[in-house]
């Protein structure tokens, strides 16, 4: 029986058993690869009002209407049939993405200009870090032991007092509460693997069943928000370094 013909890259299906899904926006690198044109002239149209190379409106993006006799400059289909391209802009500077101001505004208040760390305890950091992690493996009440496992009642999330010495008193704090909160997700993904096992042995629909629910979701929106309101209850001196950082606003153009 003689081999058939080798099929091409582009024919070998990549996503017909796919193990997870990522939703996020394009990078730098995935736009330019994406992209036909650099769109970098202001001059959509000349003088015959024909569209202009690197323009809004450049042919190899897609016609840009459906009279006259246009043809699309990357696939050569006329408007009916092309289904459009995508073209880039270089910003001359970062910009933030509209879609993550919040997110990046609230980064940034949490974060100390002099150090460029989270004015976030150590500790407050590795318990969302444990919360979200058992909460990705469906565990919701190891997810909630972990707070007490650390113990943050007795723990002072006040930042006012100065010197050297009480930071290094609540950077040792620190360490042995992230050493618990370690050694505590450690048991509980062995456990989880264990129970898991046991599941497999009688049922794969059982394990199946296991994974994201709403509840999963509302406590990983609750332990963001603790975690944020832990960052400012830390006002004042750096908790890291001393320094003492002033407001971030963010002023609108009108």
């Amino acid at each position: 029986m003689t081999p058939g013909p080798a099929r091409s890259p582009l024919q070998v299906p990549v996503h017909d058993s796919p193990s997870s899904v990522l939703f996020a926006p394009f990078s730098s690198r995935e736009i330019r690869k994406l992209s036909v044109c650099r769109v970098d002239n202001p001059e959509s149209f000349n003088q015959l009002w024909h569209p202009n190379p690197g323009g809004l409106y450049d042919l190899r993006m897609g016609p840009f209407s459906d009279r006259g006799d246009l043809s699309c400059g990357t696939c050569l289909l006329r408007s009916e049939h092309c289904p459009g391209h995508l073209g880039h802009v270089e910003l001359p500077l970062p910009v933030v993405n509209p879609l993550y101001i919040r997110e990046v505004l609230q980064a940034l208040k949490l974060s100390c200009l002099a150090c460029h760390r989270l004015r976030v305890p150590d500790y407050s950091k590795e318990l969302m870090l444990v919360q979200q992690k058992l909460l990705d493996r469906g565990l919701i009440i190891g997810a909630q032991r972990a707070a007490d496992v650390a113990d943050v009642e007795s723990l002072s999330l006040e930042d006012e007092v100065e010197g050297s010495r009480r930071r290094s008193k609540r950077a040792a704090d620190d360490v042995a509460v992230v050493e618990r909160l370690r050694r505590f997700y450690e048991e509980e993904v062995a456990e989880d693997e264990r129970r898991m096992e046991e599941l497999a042995l009688k049922s794969s629909a059982a394990v199946a069943a296991v994974g994201q629910t709403r509840n999963v979701q509302e406590l990983k929106k609750r332990y963001r928000k603790e975690f944020v309101a832990a960052g400012k209850a830390g006002k004042g001196a750096c908790r890291h370094c001393g320094a003492r950082t002033k407001s971030v606003k963010i002023y609108r153009s009108r």
